[in-house]
């Protein structure tokens, strides 16, 4: 399914929610406007393929293997990108990064095998709301968290 009205911008048939139903659907909308963004009149060299899976390998469940997206065997003559939501084992898509140029996955745990597999941001949840920012010292509490989880 195509999204945001782009040819190049779609979403895996086979992942386990539809785009309206990812907690992280706001977020990957700026994502997607940020790159267009940066990369101007490049951004039509890439093909962005958005997949939300976290199911078990049936065939191999043990494996710690990852499960290979259906665009990962569509042809095209883009550098083909894959945006990667959802899994919270956070199984390492090498297995496949040779079909993709690049592939973004939030969860990744361990630094990939693959020299083309890169973390990316959780995001937001679409249901938190946005506030404008406040000056600290008009702020009721005054609490900074800074936290890094390895």
């Amino acid at each position: 399914m195509k999204l945001f009205g782009l040819t190049n911008v779609s979403m895996e048939d086979k992942s386990d929610y539809r785009f309206e139903e990812l907690n992280e659907s706001k977020f990957i909308k700026k994502v997607i406007d940020e790159l267009r963004g940066v990369l101007l009149q490049r951004f039509d060299e890439f093909e962005f393929f958005i997949y939300s899976n976290h199911r078990v390998n049936k065939k191999d469940p043990d494996s710690g293997t990852d499960i290979m997206p259906p665009s990962g065997d569509y042809k095209s003559n883009k550098k083909k990108i894959l945006l990667y939501f959802s899994d919270e084992r956070a199984l390492d898509p090498s297995v496949f990064s040779d079909k993709y140029f690049a592939i973004f996955k939030s969860y990744i745990g361990m630094k990939a095998v693959a020299s083309n597999v890169f973390p990316m941001a959780l995001g937001y949840v679409n249901a938190v709301p946005e506030f404008p920012n406040k000056p600290i010292n008009k702020r009721k509490y005054n609490v900074f968290l800074g936290v890094t989880l390895t």
